[in-house]
């Protein structure tokens, strides 16, 4: 008989247990696989933001509109630039009254919000090219401040930086569930099966001919519990992302986005072969080489 059909047989006749294990070890692959979603998609956000290019120039409230004028039409003729947009104080509380309608917006003036110039940069310009430009828009008697959103970004990279280590620190005690899980459920089996193997060793079968089932067995506990975690993962991220904010989305500039296929498909051969290898090791005791 193949081991195939061995291994077959064997979980038919304790498909109870083989299901606990399964759920076990969909429980660590599905913090694991939350994880890498979180990671994935920051690590989309800091590439976004790190090459958004763009500045918001604030206006003085004595600024004239010549002066705007000018300093648009510079602008506009500046290496680096690819849009100059003026954004005056009425239409910046428009704006953020259709983003955010609220009752403490409302009530604010128009000049609470202070006028600006969006500046779009060439994709692909250099840091050192913005530094010049954000650099001469500061010597303008008409420019207050200027935003360019490098704070934020550092902060996101930060972040994701020990989201990666969060990740990395989980895996191995992914990694450590797993192979508890499956180690537990083979001996359980190994135990159960304790007649089937002495018959099988009398009658002159090798170690590995009476292993390979068991091995087959645990394979499969890891691979199918990195598959139900993931099923499950896009299920709750398809739900929440039906309900994210459009507006949200916009701001941020990135649209969150499941796990890659080639991740899916590494997480579930990552089960198959720790399931497999926890298999072996609970097994080395008992079989001779």
């Amino acid at each position: 008989m193949r081991a195939v059909q061995r291994a077959w047989r064997g979980a038919k006749s304790e498909w109870k247990a083989h299901a606990i294990s399964v759920l076990s070890t969909s429980v660590a692959f599905l913090c694991l696989a939350f994880a890498l979603l979180i990671v994935t998609n920051l690590g989309r956000l800091e590439q976004r933001w790190q090459t958004a290019g763009q500045l918001s120039a604030y206006l003085r409230a004595d600024a004239t509109p010549i002066d705007v004028s000018e300093v648009v039409k510079a602008l506009r003729a500046t290496q680096g630039v690819a849009s100059v947009r003026h954004l005056a104080s009425e239409t910046a509380r428009s704006e953020m009254l259709q983003a955010s309608p609220t009752s403490l917006l409302e009530s604010l003036p128009s000049a609470a919000f202070p006028a600006s110039l969006e500046i779009e940069l060439a994709e692909g310009v250099s840091a050192d090219r913005v530094a010049v430009v954000v650099k001469q828009l500061q010597a303008l008697p008409s420019i207050e401040s200027v935003e360019t959103y490098a704070s934020w970004t550092a902060r996101v990279s930060r972040f994701v930086s020990a989201a990666n280590l969060v990740a990395l620190c989980l895996t191995f005690v992914v990694f450590l569930a797993v192979a508890t899980v499956v180690s537990s459920t083979t001996k359980l089996m190994l135990e159960r099966r304790r007649d089937e193997v002495e018959v099988l060793r009398i009658v002159g079968a090798t170690s590995e001919y009476v292993r390979r089932p068991f091995l087959l067995e645990g394979a499969v506990q890891g691979a199918l519990g990195a598959l139900g975690a993931l099923v499950l993962c896009a299920f709750v991220f398809s739900f929440l992302t039906s309900r994210f904010d459009s507006e949200l989305m916009l701001l941020l500039g990135v649209e969150p986005r499941f796990l890659p296929l080639l991740m899916n498909l590494g997480l579930i051969a990552m089960g198959g072969v720790l399931g497999c290898v926890a298999a072996y090791l609970s097994l080395r005791k008992a079989f001779t080489a």
